[in-house]
């Protein structure tokens, strides 16, 4: 609890429980309060596929949470290719490869792993935040310190843990757009998969 605690103050939130959650979104317009991202089997880009642009946020929070067909196994060593969660860039849209940051996953070891993936100035970098439960709500913020640093902090049943990965900067904090989950890496999933987000928020400061 000691822990929850000092990362929860760290990052400027209120104390949260499981069975408390914010609704809504603030700082930008249209934001559903849930939506289930559906990866098709064979398919990579989930479905709806937004577009949703930004104009510079610093920080975002938000629940996401991984069904059970997020399980799954590939026969190739593309089985330790981080998919893609949810996340923002601060580039034109298309181009956010460039700077970005955003939460990663796998299947690994019968868990779902989560993962700081960011990139810097074109150049990717990537830590292993934890391992979580599927259905079962993961609140996270991710946030830049810096020109240089991204953090991201992910909490679930009471239990807490972040991580920051250090780039080659200055980042530029200009306008951008949200990223959505993504299967690969380079195989497409083997199976339909369902990645719920809601209760996003958005920080300008």
């Amino acid at each position: 609890m000691k822990k929850l605690l000092l990362i929860l103050l760290l990052i400027g939130s209120s104390i949260l429980t499981t069975s408390v959650f914010p609704t809504g979104g603030s700082g930008l317009p249209n934001v559903a309060d849930s939506i289930t991202y559906i990866i098709p089997a064979n398919g990579q880009t989930a479905i709806p596929n937004l577009v949703q642009k930004h104009e510079g946020i610093t920080r975002m929070s938000y629940y996401i949470q991984f069904d059970n067909g997020c399980k799954y196994s590939l026969p190739t060593k593309d089985s330790n290719d981080i998919n893609k969660g949810y996340g923002f860039s601060y580039a034109l849209l298309g181009q956010h490869h460039t700077n970005s940051s955003r939460v990663g996953w796998n299947w690994k070891s019968d868990t779902i792993l989560l993962y700081n993936y960011s990139y810097f100035t074109n150049t990717r970098l990537q830590k292993k935040i934890n391992s979580y439960a599927r259905n079962k709500p993961i609140y996270v913020e991710q946030w830049y310190a810096g020109k240089d640093t991204a953090w991201i902090a992910c909490v679930q049943n009471g239990k807490g843990t972040a991580k920051f990965v250090t780039g080659v900067g200055p980042i530029n904090r200009s306008s951008g757009y949200l990223l959505y989950p993504y299967f690969g890496g380079t195989s497409r999933a083997p199976h339909e998969m369902r990645v719920t987000v809601w209760g996003v928020r958005f920080y300008y400061n």
